[in-house]
């Protein structure tokens, strides 16, 4: 994995910071030993997430959605705030991709594991497979942009709070935020001595324990280090051999340093690593009534002298049958660093960035019937491994949040670099003498290929009280990126007869199998673009809060590589690399945040449109003109999409103990574009995009008469009809009751008691999918008559005890 040069320029940007940092501290006269704790910089964004508030009424919540300190309820964004308590104490939150739950219009199911959540916000999204995918939703963490899909999947420990904001976020979150942001920002060290330790257990033999502990190591200097493991069986039973998949070990780690060189000044380090092994999430092969295996074709009754029912599929809810499954391994290590100065009259913030990970899979499909000659023998398999990393430097300077015209200006960089191959077998031969199992594809396959991503940007941010009530802000960003690849292609047997079957083909380390290579390839674009946003706000009163936001949104270009198309006879054709021009996004949006009856309730109100094009859908597609049956699922640029929609969020704590909430979505997406697929995408749904979401909770705290409390909590959520696929046929005119998902409801609930009437010490038992609803979350088409569907997990008990310190 090479580190090119110009990675050194970040690296030596972090250097001048440190450098700035210590020779500041240097220079600072040192505090006598009985001093105060330092006060940090008003825009530091180390402070907790929660303010000080009547205990009776709803938490003050302070975020740094557009880049300042501010309170939540300030913010003229459809913005969603979870805090770190909410998180620490709802054992159905682990990961990033849980936080959707309380997001309205969001999902983020995985495909593969627990590290790729596939984001979707209002209908934009992807559900583009490569490891060199780029979603639309930026993801951040710690006010660093996370870019690889493969490390957005983090475990949520020892955080602070989350920031969701829905909509184009391109100014000030300016890197592929398209759609959204989301931020998660873990707790900051302490100068006092803080922090947790949890331990629990639970269904599927779930063992979990994590904590942090904090504390100054210096009058100026405060640690804080944090830790996580979560490990289980997974639930979903193996009829091959018995055994349960879709679980593994969960292991991260966190060590944070943070500077109070001067009560001007301050400098942090933040330094994690996360490791996860264990099984992909398994396959469940489905038998497809609408798109049926038949033996119409040499290809389909070789398949089916093998497999006479197609793919071994199973019809039991949490069953698969695999003869070997997936299994997978990421490691994951990244380096922070952020300098704060602010001496009253301006903000300088720098930070700086570096994010790296290495993440192979091994897969098998399908296992053979045991009255079979290749009884034992996997179907197939396939190998991917990856190399990955960034780099990334962002300097802004602000005026003071009070001057009644604010500005903010900044520079940013951004360099990354994958480096990933794929590999798959196959090994069963039919008895038809015309073609092979695998249809007229190649037997062994191996495609490695090389991108690098280099962007830059200028971005900027005015606002103007033109009186106390009424504000004029507006941001623009100016963003130039290069994307380059290159790529191979190397394949063995690609021809269609069964003569030309390589019966020594090997079953492990197959990816080193030598092959001829059939084509290679090199390009390289460049995307120069704005983007920008005006938002006016006007004050009704103090309790209600009025706002429009126009938006335009940016997702510079990139690549798919396709893999291979087979064409009849005995060659095969491939159009490797296919390039996929920007998306653009305008959006528009009007929102009310209201409070009222002195902090007891609060109540947003949201409504948008978006006017989306060029977006990249799967979709077949015939890559080569001159032969009709070059077809296959290419993510391209294919149409037009027009989204409508509103959300509500809702919070009130109506009586002492008791705090009840929810959100609701409601979104109309369509296609109102398509650019000659082979299946139109005209007039069809956006994937993953339910009509209505729902999500509700309520929490009562029953103050016990000798002492401490009972917490009784009851959370639930619930999905309108669903489709992953965005074909017209699939949805409309042969709708394919495999791919899609019917309405669903899930509930869970906890009951805690906390002994102490500090709180600190809580046993907790909980119940996820209380109700035991059986539910689909992704289906994928695949040949051979069967559908690659996704379930949710079962109902699941875990216990915990957690202590606050």
């Amino acid at each position: 994995m090479k580190c090119p040069a110009r990675l050194r320029h970040t690296a030596s940007a972090f250097a001048i910071t440190v450098s700035f940092a210590s020779s500041a501290f240097a220079a600072d006269a040192p505090a006598p030993a009985n001093a105060a704790t330092p006060a940090a910089p008003a825009d530091a964004a180390d402070a907790s997430a929660t303010d000080a508030a009547d205990a009776d009424g709803i938490t003050t919540i302070l975020v740094q959605a557009q880049r300042r300190t501010e309170s939540a309820r300030d913010v003229p964004l459809a913005l969603s705030v979870v805090t770190g308590d909410t998180i620490l104490s709802n054992d159905g939150i682990k990961r990033t991709s849980d936080i959707v739950k309380l997001i309205p219009n969001a999902s983020a199911a995985s495909t593969e594991g627990p590290e790729r959540p596939r984001w979707f916000i209002r209908g934009i999204g992807t559900n583009n497979t490569g490891a060199n995918t780029v979603n639309p939703i930026g993801i951040y963490y710690d006010d660093v942009y996370i870019a690889n899909v493969y490390n957005q999947g983090l475990p949520l420990y020892d955080v602070d709070h989350v920031e969701a904001l829905n909509g184009p976020q391109g100014t000030l979150w300016g890197k592929n935020s398209n759609g959204g942001a989301i931020s998660f920002v873990s707790k900051a060290p302490t100068f006092d001595p803080d922090g947790y330790a949890k331990v629990g257990y639970g269904s599927f033999n779930e063992r979990q324990v994590q904590g942090a502990v904090s504390d100054a190591l210096t009058d100026k200097l405060a640690g804080r280090l944090s830790f996580y493991y979560d490990g289980s069986d997974g639930w979903q039973k193996n009829l091959y051999d018995g055994r349960t998949l879709g679980g593994g070990d969960d292991v991260a780690a966190r060590a944070q340093l943070l500077l109070h060189a001067s009560d001007t000044l301050t400098a942090s380090v933040n330094l994690h690593i996360r490791r996860f092994d264990g099984t992909t999430r398994p396959s469940d092969y489905i038998a497809d009534s609408v798109a049926p295996l038949t033996a119409g074709t040499a290809a389909q009754k070789s398949f089916l002298s093998v497999f006479p029912d197609g793919l071994p599929h199973t019809s039991g809810y949490g069953e698969v049958n695999l003869t070997n499954p997936g299994i997978e391994k990421l490691d994951e290590k990244g380096a922070q660093g952020k300098v704060v100065w602010d001496p009253g009259y301006l903000t300088v913030t720098s930070i700086s960035g570096f994010e790296t990970n290495k993440r192979t899979q091994t897969t098998a499909y399908g296992s053979v019937p045991s009255n079979s000659a290749y009884a034992g023998t996997p179907f197939s398999q396939s190998y991917s491994e990856a190399d990955y990393w960034q780099a990334s430097q962002e300097l802004r300077i602000a005026s003071p949040s009070e001057d009644r015209f604010t500005w903010l200006g900044g520079l940013y960089f951004f360099d990354e670099n994958l480096s990933t191959q794929a590999a798959s077998a196959n090994y069963i031969r039919g008895t038809v003498a015309t073609a092979n199992a695998w249809g007229t594809g190649p037997q062994f396959t191996k495609n490695p290929y090389n991108q690098d991503w280099l962007s830059y940007s200028a971005f900027g941010n005015v606002g103007y009280k033109i009186t106390d009530d009424f504000k004029i802000s507006g941001g623009l960003r100016w963003s130039r990126e290069r994307t380059s690849i290159q790529e191979a292609y190397y394949a063995a047997n690609t021809g269609s007869t069964a003569s030309t079957f390589i019966s020594n083909l090997p079953q492990t380390q197959y990816w080193l199998y030598s092959a001829p290579k059939l084509f290679s390839d090199s390009q390289a674009q460049v995307t120069r673009s704005w983007t920008y946003d005006i938002t006016p706000e006007y004050k009704i009163n103090e309790n209600v809060l009025s706002y429009f936001r126009y938006a335009h949104g940016v997702l510079p270009g990139g690549y798919t590589v396709t893999g291979y198309v087979a064409v009849p006879g005995t060659t095969v054709k491939a159009v490797q690399l296919y390039r996929l021009n920007p998306e653009e996004l305008d959006s528009y949006e009007v929102g009310l945040k209201t409070n009222w009856f002195n902090n007891k309730l609060e109540v947003d109100l949201t409504g948008f449109h978006y006017d989306y094009t060029n977006a990249v859908v799967n979709v077949p597609t015939i890559v080569d003109p001159t032969n009709p049956s070059s077809v296959t699922v290419l993510f391209r640029n294919a149409g037009a999409e027009e989204v409508w929609g509103g959300e509500l969020r809702a919070d009130a704590a109506p009586i002492h103990g008791l705090h009840v909430g929810g959100t609701l979505g409601l979104l109309n997406t369509k296609y109102t574009g398509d650019t000659g697929s082979t299946a139109t995408i005209l007039g069809a749904q956006a994937p993953r995009s339910p009509h209505v979401s729902l999500t509700a909770y309520a929490n009562y705290d029953q103050h016990l008469p000798w002492g401490g409390d009972v917490i009784y909590s009851v959370d639930g959520s619930w999905r309108s009809q669903q489709y992953f696929y965005p074909t017209i046929a699939s949805q409309i005119s042969s709708p394919d009751p495999l791919l899609k998902a019917d309405a669903y409801g899930i509930v869970n609930a906890s009951i805690a008691w906390q002994p102490r009437d500090d709180g600190k010490l809580s046993f907790e038992f909980s119940v996820q999918n209380l109700t035991d609803t059986k539910y689909v979350e992704l289906g994928l088409p695949v040949a051979n008559g069967s559908v690659d569907q996704r379930f949710g997990q079962p109902r699941s008990f875990f216990f915990s005890v957690t202590d606050r310190f």
